[in-house]
Order: structure tokens, then sequence, then C-alpha cells
């Protein structure tokens, strides 16, 4: 799955994808009632992947570039019907910081198969109308300091004065007392 980068700037603080679990199949037998069945396949794992452009079978074989999610569910975890989510900060803020127009991830069994011809899976929501059980991705934007210099470096240009000994804020201002070596 992939999520457009396009609007988000700045310094990424936090992010989360969060995964709507519909239901689990486990043996070929269906279970949408929470808590729900494990198909007993391993970690359920994200992977950071490089866009796909149009999706194709090649894709599903694709290697992570790093920053990897890591365990959305593990092997013996039972969740409910819902939302989970798992931080992304490391994988987007790399997406942003080398330009690139998509954050994009890969979701898969640690176990392709556990040989016995039944079906095994987990069933995440999504579509392309919307669902409220879409896939999405919250995140939080560092703030800038709500602070601006309104002083030279080393206060007015006194290169005594070598290091600020305590700092007040006062009716919106911030004071500092320095230490000057030379007074």
């Amino acid at each position: 799955m992939k999520f457009s980068l396009s609007g988000v700037s700045g310094t990424l603080s936090s992010a989360r994808l969060h995964l709507y679990v519909m239901s689990s199949l486990f043996d070929s037998t269906l279970d949408s009632t929470s808590p729900l069945a494990n198909p007993g396949l391993g970690e359920c794992r994200v992977f950071h992947i490089d866009d796909y452009g149009d999706l194709e079978s090649s894709d599903f074989a694709a290697s992570s570039i790093g920053n990897d999610p890591g365990v959305l569910i593990s092997g013996t975890e039972t969740p409910e019907v819902g939302y989970i989510s798992i931080d992304i900060t490391a994988a987007m803020e790399d997406d942003l910081d080398h330009g690139r127009p998509f954050t994009t991830f890969m979701i898969k069994l640690s176990t392709n198969t556990d040989g016995d011809w039944g079906s095994d899976q987990w069933y995440f929501g999504s579509s392309e109308s919307g669902t409220g059980m879409d896939p999405y991705i919250e995140y939080l934007l560092a703030s800038p300091l709500p602070w601006t210099q309104v002083n030279s470096d080393g206060f007015d240009g006194d290169a005594g004065n070598i290091f600020v000994q305590d700092m007040e804020e006062f009716n919106g201002y911030i004071y500092a007392v320095t230490f000057n070596s030379n007074t």
C-alpha cells in the first residue's frame, strides 16, 4: 500500500499507520468475531518498500529499503476486529528526506504456508471509495520554536559573554542572564 506525501513538509515528529483488521482465515475457516483466530503463519510484518508504480505480481517480492516498521501482529496474537496501528516515523521521514512522492509498505506473514492446503490469512479493510475501514496514516509535524531571536549572536557582539547563566520568560519574552568573562 502507498500513501502520497504531497503537501507534507517540515520535520516529522511522529507517524502511525492504521489498518482495520476485518477478519482472519485459519485452515479455510473465516473468523470475523473478536477476538480473531490467528492464522498460525507467524508474525504479520510491515516492510518499507520503494514505490512500485502500478501494482504487478512481481511487486509482492519487493525488497525492503530499510526503516521497516516491524511486527504488526505477533504470531500468537488474537486481535479484536477494528483498527490496529504501528509506528512508521522512521520510514516516512526517510521518504521525505529522499524526496520520494509516496511512502510505501508491504504487509507480509513470516511463513507463506503451513502445508495443509487450507487458506490462512488476515483480512484488512480497504477500498477505492472509502468504507470507514480504510488504512490511513496519522502524523504530526514538529512545531517550530515559538521564539524569535531579536538580538545579535553573542548578545550584541561582546565576545566576553561566554555563556547563558539563566533564562526566564516574562510577558511573552525570554530574558537571558549572561556570564561575561571581562566584567
